[in-house]
């Protein structure tokens, strides 16, 4: 019956309207109260949701921020970002790697089941010092443009969560200095260019 068919079609686009507004719901919307730092942050997933998310949070005495891309697109790749997300959150130690290696200890048994693994670009920024400590498992779409114009790219120095199973996951230390910026993106963004950086 082509009525039926349209019926159930009609509420399968309302709930993945509604899907995608939980899923922006569980983005930050501002930036923070951190002093002498500036945040903005856009997600446009390519389906009515995606695996992409990121996130930024103040602690006692720095800044998190975070970009994650789990592998493939739409309702499976969404609910697996959030639980990354919220799992992110929930480890968080202020040490990028102490709180990998929790989130991957609680979580990584859900990737491999899933047979999915994510990108992960997770930076704690010391906000006195602007020293910015990096742990990047794959994703390799992170930039620091300097205030005179340079550019210097963060390369990931760790494979994908999901992929990697041991604990020896590596930090990276930058320095954030007056008027420097930091761009993460996901791989969409090459999408909408050349494909290349």
């Amino acid at each position: 019956n082509i009525s039926d068919l349209q019926a159930k079609e009609q509420a399968t686009l309302t709930e993945l309207q509604r899907a995608f507004v939980v899923q922006q719901a569980l983005l930050p919307t501002s930036g923070m109260g951190a002093t002498g730092y500036d945040f903005a942050g856009m997600c446009l997933p390519s389906k009515a949701i995606s695996g992409d998310f990121f996130d930024w949070e103040e602690t006692e005495e720095g800044l998190i921020i975070t970009v994650g891309d789990v592998m493939g697109k739409g309702v499976g790749a969404a609910m697996l970002g959030a639980t990354i997300r919220a799992g992110l959150r929930l480890a968080q130690m202020g040490d990028p790697r102490k709180t990998v290696i929790a989130v991957m200890d609680s979580l990584g048994a859900d990737l491999v089941e899933n047979a999915s693994y994510l990108t992960l670009f997770h930076a704690y920024l010391e906000q006195e010092t602007g020293e910015l400590t990096v742990l990047d498992a794959g994703h390799g779409l992170a930039v620091l443009v300097r205030n005179d114009g340079s550019r210097e790219r963060i390369h990931s120095t760790n494979l994908p969560l999901g992929i990697a199973v041991d604990d020896d996951w590596a930090v990276q230390t930058l320095t954030l200095g007056a008027g420097d910026r930091l761009l993460v993106f996901s791989d969409g963004v090459l999408d909408l260019f050349d494909g290349s950086l």
